[in-house]
């Protein structure tokens, strides 16, 4: 500089000139033990939830259930070939070799928008017009369970990923459980306030619907003259419905970073991603674009733990019963079972690290924006676990501290 002043260190640092570069960051955050346990307790409610739903609605309506080791029916993954306990599906495959790889390449993509589908996927079905009284509830039902679940379960994982971004903080299990039930009416109601618009104009469409039945088709002439009133009021649920979509992964972490109430995490999310289209479709594809290269990653990084327990079994264990065990067989005895069940629990963590990723990534992505809107800095984060220092009056002068009451 001219005048000689010495450069801060971290003038001009990568992260300075380019913000974006946090969101790779949220690969390694994903893989931290505690949001992955949360994670697959989100899965195992979800599944619980769906499970109980279809039996009670029957499968044949509408069926929300969650495959809880994340394995397609009908298809083969490097990741999903070793995903044998809980509800897994598919074939499995002898080895990784490229053709493994490859196939876990290209379904990646797809497998990382499960929490987008799981959480909108419910209204939609709840939205058909061909659906029957049961199916609807069925669906509304299950879309309620899932903003009930992923609320709680995302805002204790996004304030765990907030802390480590902002802070270089760590926040236990019970720490983080305790912020998202304490916060979880905003958790909750953020997502859902919206869907009171839905069920107004829903309301009035319905009602509006009446007039088909008045016979000699003098209802349906009245319905077609005054035919735009349910088409705007379709639009404005068409807008609600699209903007809640966008907003809802802010939400969790609005409430998480600011400890606002649900009211003020919906208006930060709204805003944010209105204020800032261009920012958050980058950072949603940077953040799809990283997440498929973390998700190729804990495909292989299964596939080898898997191997080299098995191999290492296999060495003073019989081979083929090893093989048997570890294989897709359809053995029902005990030693299958429990080897089965801890498969399925490896395989259900690596599972989680989908949700765990995108509530990470969700957390950045409201950092970066908040600073481009507000001009927050990024380490700013609300604090409510750290009780405020306990400030003492001043002793008056003569007299000692033990003879002041408190």
């Amino acid at each position: 500089m001219a005048d000689g002043s010495p450069i801060p260190s971290d003038a001009l640092t990568l992260r300075r000139l380019f913000p974006w570069l946090r969101l790779i960051r949220a690969f390694g955050i994903a893989l931290d033990p505690k949001k992955l346990i949360l994670a697959a307790v989100g899965l195992i409610l979800l599944h619980l939830g769906g499970a109980a739903f279809d039996r009670f609605f029957g499968k044949d309506q509408v069926s929300l259930s969650v495959r809880l080791t994340g394995a397609e029916s009908g298809g083969q993954s490097a990741g999903a070939a070793w995903y044998l306990g809980l509800l897994a599906r598919g074939d499995v495959a002898p080895s990784l070799g490229f053709e493994g790889v490859w196939a876990s390449f290209q379904s990646a993509p797809w497998r990382l928008t499960e929490p987008v589908r799981m959480l909108v996927g419910p209204f939609v079905r709840a939205f058909v017009p061909e659906n029957h009284w049961g199916a609807l509830f069925h669906s509304l039902l299950s879309a309620l369970w899932g903003v009930l679940v992923w609320g709680v379960i995302g805002g204790a994982i996004a304030r765990i990923a907030l802390l480590q971004m902002t802070r270089s903080e760590t926040l236990n299990l019970t720490g983080a459980t305790r912020f998202a039930l304490r916060r979880s009416p905003s958790l909750i109601g953020a997502p859902l306030s919206p869907l009171l618009a839905i069920v107004t104009f829903g309301t009035l469409c319905a009602l509006f619907g009446l007039l088909y039945h008045i016979p000699g088709g003098v209802g349906p002439a009245i319905a077609g003259t005054l035919g735009f009133l349910p088409l705007l009021a379709g639009l404005v649920m068409a807008l609600v419905l699209v903007s809640l979509a966008l907003a809802w992964p802010l939400m969790p972490p609005a409430v998480a970073c600011e400890e606002e109430d649900a009211f003020d995490a919906l208006s930060r999310s709204y805003a944010y991603v209105n204020q800032r289209r261009g920012h958050y479709a980058f950072y949603v594809v940077l953040a799809w674009l990283v997440g498929i290269a973390g998700l190729v990653f804990v495909d292989i990084f299964v596939y080898v733990l898997v191997q080299l327990t098995q191999w290492a079994l296999s060495l003073t264990a019989p081979r083929e019963l090893i093989s048997s065990l570890f294989g897709p067989g359809s053995s029902t005895s005990t030693a299958a079972s429990l080897h089965q069940f801890w498969l399925g629990l490896v395989a259900l963590m690596a599972h989680a690290w989908i949700y765990s990723y995108f509530w990470s990534s969700s957390s950045i992505a409201y950092l970066l924006l908040r600073h481009d809107v507000d001009g927050t800095p990024f380490h700013e984060i609300s604090r409510s676990e750290v009780p405020a220092p306990t400030v003492k009056a001043p002793v008056p002068a003569g007299e000692t501290a033990d003879s002041v009451a408190p």
